[in-house]
């Protein structure tokens, strides 16, 4: 299969937009033999901090000598980065002959798995009759494509991420050891609940039996309803974590907490290594850029809800050690404006005003972004007088407007930038700067 036929496929794919449900996704792993049955795997979900999560779950587990299989989303700058093997992204050859089986799939060709002396691999099965034609969604579809990869490479553990939610979630027909929800906020209201136990229950869904399920310490209210709707009551696992960490810290005491439930127990004891060692695209990333005789420096967040907003702020706010700061920012639409933008007013008042905000329109993003002049106008009304706010349609020239601003201001020693509010803006960013390279996205230094 060609890179333009992928192409193609995908975007086919893309055109049927999002459709919760596990119906399709399971007819679709029949076909494919079941790779699911073939691949143990940590299941992972929550509002925020799943992707940390699930890198510093599969770093331990990759630095104690297991082969890991990694599947999150959304991707940064290219599809292939969704699948990983080791921490490293898919290679395209691999990636497309999996895209290719899926489409066979999807046409209603049926595969099964041979082992031999030379490996796993997945084989079309000669029959005549073909099975309906199914067209799963982009999210589906390399979900799928993982699955596959992970059971041809034959992978000891998959640690796997939820797109949305989790009962109805595509990812929830794999077979898990353990499962994790990393955190509760109110988020995606018409599709996951109105109340944080409703989500939590719509969460919750991704437990099976005789599978422990780790929660991070919550209400007794939203406790006592997952209790409710998982298999045994004694499955449910509490980990305690303090108000006061950070994503990244606690992600470390969640991956040890369900790493402890599982076989791969002893994985726990490189935790440490790979809290140093794990690198988590545009999660608290820090870049410089030299322009001129100055070095700029700014950190690349993809923070895009409130509470991941709220979370995130405290821990720039510590790297800012006195200098001034400026803002980067672009969003996907928000459900709550007011909640996504006060944490920036809290900001103001703990450290001082932005010397600078400017505005852009995240591109290539699974919604429509809010438009920058919409963006800036609301900004000016939420954040302190006098600030110049200015903006870009697009990123680029967006971008080297705030890094010349920020030189012109004296650099690294003076002011310390901040770009937050999109995932895809940060891969713009990303892109602009070409820091695209596998090296450059690999899970492990």
């Amino acid at each position: 299969m060609s890179s333009n036929e992928t192409e193609k496929w995908l975007n086919k794919c893309r055109n049927q937009g999002m459709s919760l449900g596990l119906e399709r996704t399971e007819k679709m792993l029949e076909r494919l033999g079941n790779p699911e049955l073939l691949i143990p795997a940590i299941h992972v979900a929550g509002s925020n901090g799943k992707g940390t999560a699930c890198a510093l779950i599969s770093g331990a587990l990759i630095l104690s000598g297991k082969k890991v299989g990694t599947f999150t989303s959304p991707h940064i700058v290219s599809v292939e980065e969704r699948i990983r093997i080791n921490g490293q992204i898919t290679n395209a050859d691999s990636f497309k002959k999996a895209v290719g089986i899926i489409e066979l799939a999807a046409e209603g060709r049926q595969f099964s798995w041979a082992e031999s002396q030379e490996g796993r691999k997945i084989i079309e099965m000669n029959k005549s009759e073909l099975l309906e034609s199914l067209q799963p969604t982009f999210f589906e579809a390399t979900y799928l494509i993982a699955m596959v990869i992970f059971a041809e490479k034959e992978v000891d553990v998959a640690v796997l991420e939820t797109g949305l939610g989790g009962r109805l979630d595509a990812t929830n027909t794999c077979h898990p050891i353990a499962c994790l929800i990393t955190s509760l906020s109110l988020e995606h209201n018409e599709i996951l609940g109105d109340t944080i136990e409703e989500i939590a229950i719509e969460k919750a869904g991704i437990a099976k039996q005789s599978c422990p399920l780790v929660l991070r310490n919550s209400t007794d209210e939203v406790e006592e309803a997952i209790k409710q709707i998982i298999p045994s009551p004694e499955l449910l696992k509490i980990a305690i974590i303090p108000q006061q960490l950070n994503y990244r810290d606690e992600a470390k005491l969640l991956a040890n907490k369900v790493l402890l439930e599982t076989k791969f127990a002893s994985a726990v004891d490189y935790l440490e290594e790979a809290y140093e060692k794990v690198r988590w695209p545009a999660r608290m990333q820090n870049i410089n850029q030299k322009v001129g005789v100055f070095t700029v420096e700014v950190i690349l967040d993809a923070a895009h809800n409130p509470s991941g907003i709220k979370k995130m702020l405290p821990e720039f706010a510590k790297k800012t050690e006195g200098r001034s700061w400026a803002l980067f920012i672009g969003s996907s639409s928000q459900g709550d404006i007011e909640s996504f933008l006060n944490p920036f007013v809290n900001l103001c008042e703990d450290i001082g005003p932005p010397i600078l905000v400017v505005v852009s329109e995240p591109q290539a993003g699974r919604h429509p972004p809010i438009s920058y002049e919409l963006l800036a106008e609301e900004l000016r009304d939420y954040l302190p007088p006098g600030i110049p706010i200015t903006g870009s349609q697009k990123p680029i020239d967006a971008w080297r407007a705030f890094i010349s601003a920020l030189a012109a201001a004296g650099g690294q020693e003076v002011v310390l930038g901040l770009s937050t509010g999109s995932l895809y803006l940060q891969g713009n960013i990303l892109k602009i700067m070409g820091q695209t390279t596998n090296k450059d996205l690999a899970l492990l230094r």
